[in-house]
């Protein structure tokens, strides 16, 4: 008997979680809107990262490195004439290896020279010398490039303004709705942002140029996307 009441019991604490309409939970949760604000918005960009790379071609290994270096110190030399001291200048990469050709008779690889790759990348704050920098660099000696990528110095900054109007997108959204439902908005009880990786403007590339002088660039918008996702309570009107 004792067992059978204590059953009984354990079925009755299950079921009032389970049908909080029983009472014991504290009746039935609290009637709401879910919606997702989204917002997108342009930013003109305030840095700009542009690639140089110098490569050689030579029989042996050590002369590709040494045309190399000597090569990339030219292409240094030159642009650091147009840098700022907040501008960066750095090593990206560097590359030696062996050039081969397929040999039909013997059926094999045959080392035919060595290749050699520098490539620099430079970070600016003014994406209006990308022009410039890239007509000395490649004046210089540089015959790859890879950019411009547009960006901004500070992206948490832009993001944050970004999903303020994502909050305000998904308050308007919330109202709408409510006043088509006749009932009252609540305040807000839940809250999930996410904020997007920005996507920047399109990327220009080029190998082996030979130089132009004043190359034209236009700069794109940094575009940043955010969604929100509120859950507002509801309340029956009067």
């Amino acid at each position: 008997m004792r067992r059978a009441v204590t059953m009984l019991l354990g079925w009755a604490v299950l079921a009032a979680f389970c049908w909080p309409g029983l009472g014991l939970a504290g009746g039935p949760s609290q009637p709401s809107v879910t919606v997702v604000g989204r917002a997108v918005q342009g930013f003109a960009p305030n840095q700009a990262r542009l690639s140089l790379g110098v490569e050689t071609l030579a029989p042996g290994a050590a002369q590709a490195a040494a045309a190399n270096a000597a090569a990339t110190a030219k292409v240094l030399a030159a642009v650091k004439k147009l840098l700022a001291p907040n501008e960066r200048l750095e090593t990206a990469g560097y590359y030696l290896a062996q050039r081969t050709r397929w040999n039909k008779e013997r059926q094999q690889n045959e080392v035919v020279g060595y290749q050699a790759v520098h490539r620099l990348q430079i970070t600016l704050s003014d994406p209006k010398k990308v022009g410039a920098l890239l007509d000395a660099g490649v004046a210089a000696g540089a015959n790859q490039v890879s950019g411009p990528q547009w960006g901004l110095a500070d992206e948490n900054a832009a993001r944050l303004k970004v999903q303020q109007a994502a909050v305000a997108d998904a308050l308007a959204q919330a109202r709408a709705l409510v006043q088509a439902a006749k009932v009252g908005l609540g305040p807000l009880i839940k809250m999930d942002a996410s904020g997007r990786q920005p996507v920047r403007g399109g990327e220009v590339r080029m190998a082996k140029m030979a130089a132009a002088p004043a190359t034209p660039m236009q700069a794109a918008q940094v575009m940043i996307s955010a969604e929100v996702l509120c859950v507002f309570a509801l309340q029956t009107r009067p």
